[in-house]
């Protein structure tokens, strides 16, 4: 059976997206989407703003990958945990 790859989240670089407004709007405009029940869906971090789409635990630890996906802006993404 083949293993399904998920996004479990979506990083932005604070160099190109200075503000939590632009990221909402941009995560917004592209289909993904912020988990209602976080008390804070962008994740403030040094360098990077990070949006999780998915928490880690449903994913297979092992599987976690990372891919620019334009300037700026890099996805996580890995192996769903089969129920």
């Amino acid at each position: 059976m083949k293993q399904v790859y998920k996004v479990q989240s979506v990083i932005f670089k604070k160099s190109i997206f200075p503000t939590r407004r632009i990221v909402k709007q941009w995560i917004f405009n592209t289909g993904f989407k912020l988990l209602k029940y976080k008390r804070e869906p962008i994740k403030k971090y040094p360098n990077v703003w990070r949006v999780r789409q998915r928490e880690p635990d449903y994913f297979i630890k092992s599987s976690f990958r990372t891919k620019i996906i334009r300037k700026g802006v890099m996805i996580v993404y890995g192996k769903i945990i089969k129920k």
